[in-house]
């Protein structure tokens, strides 16, 4: 996957609130995605609460031997009949944002809002010419876009502060 589309599907992956199981090489995909890892070994496996960092931490405190032992007791502690939406509580806590608008680069929210603001202008210039104002049809065209560019630029300040927040 290119960058783009790695980074909405983490973000899609992110924002899912059911289970995926995902096999990766990508440490930094692990890291922003993952909650828990299945650590294959050879003759075991092992669960890890927590993305690569996590694993990586207690293998260096010696502690990946213990994490076994610790989702056992965990999930003897549970009770059988636990269901869905505990294991979803169990999950750290996430921007649940939703978004208002579709998901765009930053880079091109901007090239727009700069486009359209160098045509409105533009569309001022050409209203200051006394010449433009003697063909009436011409000023009821540029008065429409005059008034869809004005109408559009507002949404795309909006967009543009909810790309910044979110799409980090």
């Amino acid at each position: 996957l290119d960058l783009w589309a790695r980074d909405s599907l983490e973000r899609a992956l992110q924002e899912f609130e059911g289970t995926v199981l995902f096999v990766s090489h990508d440490r930094y995909f692990l890291n922003q995605v993952a909650t828990k890892l299945l650590v294959v070994e050879p003759g075991r496996f092992r669960v890890i609460d927590g993305n690569y960092d996590t694993y990586l931490h207690l293998v260096k405190q010696g502690l990946a031997k213990d994490a076994r032992a610790s989702v056992a007791e965990r999930r003897s502690g549970l009770d059988k009949s636990s269901t869905d939406d505990d294991a979803k509580d169990k999950r750290p806590p996430k921007d649940r944002r939703k978004r208002k608008f579709p998901y765009r680069k930053l880079a091109a929210i901007e090239a727009e809002i700069a486009q359209r603001e160098a045509r409105l202008n533009e569309l001022h210039d050409l209203f200051a010419d006394p010449e433009v104002h003697k063909d009436g049809s011409r000023v009821k065209t540029l008065k429409a876009e005059l008034t869809d560019h004005e109408a559009a630029l507002p949404l795309l300040y909006e967009h543009w502060e909810e790309a910044s927040e979110l799409n980090t």
